[in-house]
């Protein structure tokens, strides 16, 4: 009697828990691959905006000389 109760709760708890890994795996995976999208995005915004600073720099300098 006990057991038939128990196995109710686990089969329960497993049915459970793997539709929470069903969720949960892709879910961390979509994270991780727009996380990375977005940490290169940054990067190529900061080297962009280093060779817009570069080149307003160069200007500035030509425009004093003059």
């Amino acid at each position: 009697m006990i057991l038939s109760v128990t196995a109710g709760g686990i089969a329960k708890a497993l049915v459970t828990t793997s539709l929470g890994l069903l969720v949960a795996v892709p879910a961390v995976w979509a994270f991780n691959y727009f996380t990375s999208l977005l940490e290169a995005l940054d990067l190529e915004m900061n080297n962009s905006l280093d060779a817009i600073s570069t080149y307003l720099s160069g200007f500035q300098a030509m425009k004093r000389t003059r």
